[in-house]
C-alpha cells in the first residue's frame, strides 16, 4: 500500500510543478516601443483554494485549481496560456482592444506608451466545479507590480 501511495504524491508532485510558471521573475516594467503600449496579464501565486473531494491523499491535499491553465484572448485571438504565479505581456497599438479569459472579459482603451496591468483570479476557488470560472481585471499599476513580484513569465 504504501508504494501506490508514493506513486500516487509523486505523480501529483510532476503535474502539480509543471503547472506552475518556471520564466524569468517579474522585475519591473519594460520600455514601450514607440508607438505603442503593454499590457501585463499575471495570476497570482496565492489564491483562494477550493477543496475538491474525493481528493484526499494520505500525505497531502489535491486541489484542482492549480491544475488549470487558463488561456487569455486579446480581441478573439489566443495570446498566450496563463499558468499559476506566472505573468505575460503583449504590445498593443493605441485603441481599444478586449481582453478575455473563459467566460469574463474586460475591455481597455490603451494609449500610446502606457504600462495597463490585469489580474487573472478564481474568486470561488475551483476552476472545474466553479462555473462561475475565471476572473480579469485591471489592477492599478503600484499594487499589480508589488503582487507581481513572485510571478514568472509564462
Amino acid at each position: 500500500m504504501r508504494g501506490w501511495t508514493w506513486i500516487a504524491n509523486s505523480l501529483i508532485l510532476a503535474v502539480y510543478t509543471s503547472c506552475s510558471a518556471t520564466g524569468q521573475l517579474f522585475e519591473s516594467t519594460l520600455a514601450t516601443p514607440p508607438g505603442k503600449a503593454i499590457v501585463y496579464v499575471y495570476r497570482p501565486q496565492a489564491q483562494e483554494r477550493c477543496l475538491v473531494g474525493p481528493f484526499f491523499f494520505p500525505r497531502g491535499i489535491f486541489y484542482l485549481q492549480e491544475f488549470w491553465v487558463p488561456d487569455i484572448y486579446m480581441d478573439g485571438l489566443t495570446i498566450s496560456s496563463l499558468r499559476r504565479g506566472g505573468f505575460m505581456y503583449v504590445f498593443t497599438d493605441p485603441g481599444e482592444h478586449v481582453f478575455a479569459v473563459g467566460q469574463d472579459a474586460v475591455t481597455l482603451d490603451v494609449r500610446m506608451g502606457e504600462a495597463v496591468f490585469l489580474r487573472v483570479t478564481y474568486p470561488g476557488g475551483n476552476p472545474i466545479f466553479d462555473y462561475t470560472g475565471p476572473r480579469i481585471a485591471p489592477v492599478m499599476g503600484v499594487q499589480a507590480q508589488s503582487e507581481m513580484t513572485t510571478c514568472r513569465e509564462t
